[in-house]
Parts: structure tokens; C-alpha cells; sequence
């Protein structure tokens, strides 16, 4: 073993408190946790060093790894930083040259490739190598890096060769990179001196502070922690973000983790995110990388680095929760990332864990319009999420507007992305929702999410998704798209769609993992553990039809396609049931004039059918069989009513009217037991 890794903390080394990989618990008469490993120097004088100490078990995987490695510059098995610690952690001078042959590896990338996406990791690695390892190195080396930063920061902000791609757009994940890039960058030109590292840094400092900047952007379009740009590229972002913010914070820069709630509420959301089964994430957007949306060791990262920088108990307590329990390494998950080994020496979480069970079972990210519910935190549970945002506006976006994902088991109604071929399955026609043939990827603003309330027992939303449908000649396709969800706790969704198109035809579709079962207007499929019911209360013809004609060469999921029963005033009222087995769904329609309903089981769920839900007109009244008690909940009702149940012959007959003694919530929503 080599002396650095065996060395004791001598009293006062470490000055204040250490922080190690968190609790550990030893048996009695076990050996004690291996001590820390002192930093070479202090934080505050070195690029991400936030503590003199790093964890040994972290410095002794880094070590394993770089020595595996240190002749492979360029490997993806480690990473010019991993190579670079290794100096700056032992002060063995073969490591500093083999972190320069890294960097002069990286210095001979393609700056251009892509519009510069590589912008931010080509100057992370240099800038690494020239801060942690500078003192090793030859005034001729220092130079030769410090020339490549300046010369790379002018040519991306000031002569650039590309297309300029995300260069002024703070929700684009390109224009993360170029800040990351920036931050490093011009903190390693001021640690030498350089005479353009003030003009660098204030650069920097007016796209993340100006009107319209990126704080705007964080607390105004990405409140709630999510990412517009969906799961796959909004985990980038998040990297890049948290990295170029911890290149600032560690050198004596503004510390922008203390100027927002986002990176907080990103480790909510990640909590969110994350399916009962731990291991898939919601597959908002385009998935370049990765259809099935795995967790894996990209969430690691961001979660890690937030969680090193928050004072919030609750978003590092979760954060350790998920470190510990979901993405436990960089070398576990849906693939290795050894490369990233160096994060875990210099970003140790020392936190008590706190559990999901601890949270509601619902969350709004109000920015992009991400709803999740779910009927507890065990494996076992269901997880419904909805899509509704208020504006697309970035590339990776997907007209998903109203759409939904049910998970119990396994995906159960699922985006077809999720078992497409390429995951860039972009139209409307890939997720449940209305589809309408023909809409071209154009954004603009939506109404979004215009009601929402979790009542313990039951859940609604409210999403106005109108135009979500667009084409450059002839603009908007419908005059009115929206939706209505009322989750039952624990298993049952009732889904209310209003459609109202100009000339273009359309259809509401469901997409499952395998083809259903039919009996009658009733729909059931299996899929992974889990099972899926589907019944039709107001709609047309259903069909049953593979995913092999969707874009992107298709998928492998199957849909529910259903016609409305009248084309000029679209109305579809379904029921979804999810179960670890096949549901025994048996719900019944409710039909009279201006509304419609359904009964599932004790309960009775009525929306109004006027045009985007405007409030049902009173009074009215409504008839379902037999005369036990049942829980109503009315929607789209506003005011005070008058309720009313009269039994005769095996049936109950509900009046209700203005005035009395109920009343309807802030969201419109009424719930009487009678």
C-alpha cells in the first residue's frame, strides 16, 4: 500500500470536520474506517477541492483505476481527471506526466466537432491538469496549456467556426457546456496570471447573472428541477451545470448553488423521477442514448455534486438516499463510468439518510409541467406521471403535451419510445394521448397545467395542451385539446379528453408492452410484472395495431387506437386499471346532459363536457345502480351545491344544484360521500 494511503490524520491536519463517505457502522472489536487522505493543498486553492480530506476507499478506486490506465490517454476506462487527482492526492510526480500526455491527448480533439459540444469536457481536462498538477510541470508545458484555453475561449465566444448553436439559449444543453467549459477555463487562467481571465470571468458572470440569463432561466422555465429538454439530455445538463458552478464556488468565485433552488429541487425531482422498481427513470424526450432510460451513473453525478454544495437537510438526506441505494457507484448501473471516479474523492456527502417514504406521494415541477403520483414508495407501487408543459421551446422537447406513463411492475401504459429503436419517437402519436397525422415539431405556448390537487385519496389535473399541434402553413390544427385526469389511489386512473379540430382527423391512443386481450369495450395486457386494464366509456371504434409505422423506424410497443364517436366535438372518457396481475376492472359510464362519468367500484367520478371544461351547467342530474353509499367526486364545479341522493327501485339518482351546503375547491373539485 502505497505511504499516502496509509498515512493517520494528525490532530489538526484536516483542520475543521472531515467529511469521509458518511456513517459507518463497525462491529465491535472490527477494524475502524480507514482514515482520510489529506489534499496536497487546502480547498479554496485548487479547481473542486471542497475538503483537505478525500475519502480512502474513494482515493484507493481511483488509484487502482489510474494505474490500470495511466499510459491510455484518451481511454474511456478513466479520465485525464482521474489521472490528474492521482498527483495532486499523492504528489508522485509520474502521475503529473502522465497527466499531460491526458491533456496533450485532449488538446488534440476536434474543438468544432458538433458545435463545439465537447466544449466543456476538453476544457475541464486541461484546465484539471494545469491546475492540479501545474507545479510539476515546465513553464514551456504550463504555457503550452494555458495558450490552448485562451486561444479555445476566444475562438467559441468570440470567432466562432460553428453554427453558433446554444451559444445565447440558457435551457440548451449545448450552452451548459460552453459555461462548464468558460468556468474551468478562466478560474485556471487567473490561478496563472493570465491577462485574459478577467475578460473570461466576466463574460461568464453576465450569462449567468443578465436579464433572461441562466439564473432567470433556473428559477423561472426549470423551477421544480426538471430539464425541458427531457431525462436523457437534461442529466448533461445538470452535469455541466453542477460542474461549472463547483469551479466557481471552489476558487473563491460566486457561489450560484446559494442563488437558486434548483439544484435542490433537482434532487427532489430525481426522487421523483425514479420509478418503484429504482432502476427507470421517466423517458421524457428525445433518449439518444438510451430508450429503455435506466438509471445509471450520469444521475450519480449530478445528484452528488448538488448534494456537495446544498445546506439543505432534506435535499442532502435524499441525496444520500439515492447515492447509497440507486446509483451506489460510478461502476454499477446501466453501464461503468470509471472516468468519473475522481467525483467521488472529491465530493463525499456527509448527510443522514432520509427516505422517499418521508415525502408526499405527489410532486409538480412547475417549469416543465412534470406531474408524478403514486399510491405509495414500495417496489410494489404505481406510478402515474403526466406531461404538461406551458411552452416548447427546445429541439429534444416532444409533443407530448397531456400525455401520460403508467408504471406498476414494469411500464404498463408506456411511451412507445421506451421500446423504440432510435428513442427519438418525437410525435404525438408515440405517446398516450390525441394524435393528430400531419403535426410538424413547431413550439409555442400552451396553457399547461391550469388545475392540480392531491386530496390523500384521489388526485386531479386539469392540462390544456391546444397547441401542442402545429404546422409552419396553416398553424394550429385543433381548437381545442384537453385533458383531465383523476387518479383513485392506489391503482385506477379516469382519463377525460376534449377535442376540437378544424379540418385534420385524429384518434386517442394507448401504447402497452404486448398486444390486449379484447371482451367487449374492455382491453387487458401484460407486460413485465405487471398488468393493464383498459376500458372505453365514451369513444368510437377501437383498434388494436402494432408501433412498427411511428417514425424512427418505429417500436415494439403495441396500441390502443381509438376513432370519437363524433369527429366536430371529440369526447373520450376511458378508465385505466394497473395491478401485479390482470385487473378485474368493471366500470360503468355515466351520461346525461353537458356531463360524463364513470363508476369504479364505490366511487363515482364526474366532469363536466363542456368546451375546456368550462363549469357544468346546474343543475343536473345523474342515475347509477344500486343504493349504497358512494364517495362522488365532481369536477369542473365551482361554487356552493346543493347535493341530493334519492334511492328507488335498486338505483340512486344524485341532483345537484346551486346553493346548500357543499362547496367546490379552489380547483373545482367537489367530493361528497352519500
Amino acid at each position: 500500500m502505497r505511504w499516502w494511503l496509509a498515512m493517520l490524520l494528525v490532530a489538526g491536519c484536516a483542520g475543521t470536520g472531515s467529511p469521509t463517505d458518511g456513517p459507518t457502522s463497525a462491529s465491535s472489536g472490527s477494524e475502524p474506517p480507514p482514515a482520510p487522505v489529506a489534499v496536497r493543498r487546502a480547498k479554496g486553492e485548487h479547481l473542486l477541492v471542497t475538503s483537505r480530506t478525500a475519502s480512502s476507499t474513494a482515493a484507493r478506486a481511483l488509484l487502482a483505476n489510474v494505474d490500470a490506465r495511466l499510459n491510455e490517454p484518451g481511454s474511456d476506462r478513466s479520465s485525464t481527471e482521474n489521472v490528474a487527482l492521482a498527483y495532486l492526492l499523492s504528489g508522485e510526480k509520474r502521475y503529473a506526466r502522465a497527466a499531460y500526455a491526458w491533456a496533450e491527448h485532449a488538446m488534440t480533439a476536434n474543438l468544432q466537432g458538433d458545435s463545439y459540444l465537447r466544449f466543456g469536457d476538453l476544457m475541464r481536462q486541461v484546465s484539471l491538469v494545469l491546475d492540479w498538477c501545474g507545479e510539476a510541470l515546465s513553464a514551456q508545458e504550463r504555457d503550452r496549456l494555458t495558450g490552448y484555453l485562451d486561444r479555445s475561449l476566444n475562438e467559441l465566444w468570440f470567432e466562432n467556426k460553428g453554427s453558433g448553436w446554444g451559444l445565447a439559449d440558457p435551457g440548451n444543453n449545448y450552452h451548459a457546456a460552453f459555461l462548464e467549459g468558460t468556468a474551468f477555463a478562466a478560474r485556471a487562467l487567473a490561478s496563472q496570471k493570465h491577462p485574459n481571465a478577467a475578460k473570461y470571468e466576466g463574460l461568464l458572470r453576465e450569462k449567468i447573472e443578465k436579464k433572461g440569463g441562466l439564473l432567470e432561466y433556473l428559477e423561472q422555465r426549470a423551477v421544480g428541477g426538471d430539464w425541458s429538454e427531457g431525462a436523457n439530455y437534461g442529466q448533461r445538463t445538470k452535469q455541466r451545470l453542477g460542474m461549472a458552478f463547483a469551479a466557481l464556488a471552489t476558487t473563491g468565485g460566486p457561489n450560484y448553488f446559494e442563488r437558486t433552488r434548483f439544484f435542490d429541487d433537482a434532487i427532489v425531482f430525481a426522487v421523483y423521477q425514479l420509478q418503484p422498481d429504482r432502476r427507470s427513470l421517466y423517458p421524457a424526450g428525445d433518449l439518444s442514448r438510451d430508450t429503455a432510460m435506466l438509471v445509471s451513473p450520469y444521475d450519480r453525478d449530478y445528484v452528488q455534486v448538488f448534494a456537495r454544495f446544498s445546506k439543505s437537510d432534506k435535499a442532502r438526506g435524499l441525496a444520500r438516499w439515492y447515492l447509497d441505494s440507486v446509483v451506489p457507484s460510478y461502476e454499477e448501473g446501466s453501464f461503468r463510468w470509471s472516468a468519473a471516479l475522481y467525483k467521488d474523492a472529491l465530493f463525499p456527502v456527509d448527510a443522514k439518510k432520509i427516505e422517499p417514504s418521508t415525502l408526499p406521494r405527489s410532486y409538480v415541477a412547475r417549469g416543465t409541467g412534470f406531474v408524478n403520483l403514486r399510491s405509495a414508495w414500495d417496489a410494489q407501487a404505481t406510478s402515474l406521471t403526466l406531461s404538461a408543459p406551458s411552452i416548447l421551446d427546445q429541439s429534444h422537447s416532444h409533443l407530448d403535451a397531456s400525455s401520460f406513463t403508467l408504471f406498476k411492475g414494469g411500464w404498463q401504459a408506456l411511451d412507445a419510445a421506451s421500446l423504440g429503436r432510435s428513442g427519438l419517437n418525437w410525435e404525438m402519436g408515440a405517446h398516450n394521448m390525441v394524435h393528430v397525422p400531419g403535426c410538424e415539431r413547431r413550439g409555442g405556448k400552451l396553457g399547461g397545467l391550469t388545475h392540480f390537487v392531491d386530496a390523500s385519496s384521489y388526485a386531479y389535473a386539469q392540462i390544456d395542451a391546444t397547441g401542442v399541434c402545429r404546422r409552419k402553413e396553416g398553424g394550429e390544427l385543433l381548437n381545442e385539446l384537453t385533458r383531465e385526469v383523476v387518479y383513485l389511489r392506489p391503482d385506477t386512473v379516469v382519463v377525460y379528453d376534449r377535442v376540437a379540430a378544424k379540418d385534420a382527423s385524429y384518434t386517442l391512443r394507448f401504447h402497452l408492452g404486448s398486444a390486449p386481450a379484447r371482451r367487449g369495450q374492455l382491453y387487458t395486457a401484460t407486460h413485465s410484472e405487471g398488468a393493464l386494464a383498459i376500458q372505453i366509456l365514451q369513444g368510437g371504434a377501437a383498434n388494436i395495431r402494432p408501433d412498427t409505422d411511428l417514425s424512427e423506424r418505429g417500436s415494439a410497443a403495441t396500441r390502443l387506437e381509438i376513432e370519437p364517436r363524433d369527429r366536430e366535438r371529440g369526447r373520450f372518457l376511458t378508465v385505466l386499471q394497473v395491478g401485479l396481475t390482470p385487473p378485474k376492472l368493471d366500470a360503468r359510464a355515466i351520461e346525461a346532459d353537458g356531463i360524463a362519468g364513470a363508476l369504479v367500484g364505490d366511487t363515482v367520478v364526474v366532469l363536466s363536457a363542456n368546451d375546456r371544461g368550462s363549469p357544468a351547467n346546474l343543475p343536473f342530474r345523474y342515475r347509477i345502480p344500486g343504493t349504497d353509499k358512494r364517495t362522488h367526486i365532481l369536477v369542473n364545479i365551482t361554487g356552493k351545491l346543493d347535493v341530493k341522493a334519492t334511492r328507488e327501485a335498486g338505483a340512486t339518482v344524485i341532483h345537484v344544484s346551486r346553493g346548500g351546503t357543499h362547496a367546490a375547491d379552489a380547483h373545482g373539485v367537489a367530493r361528497i360521500v352519500l
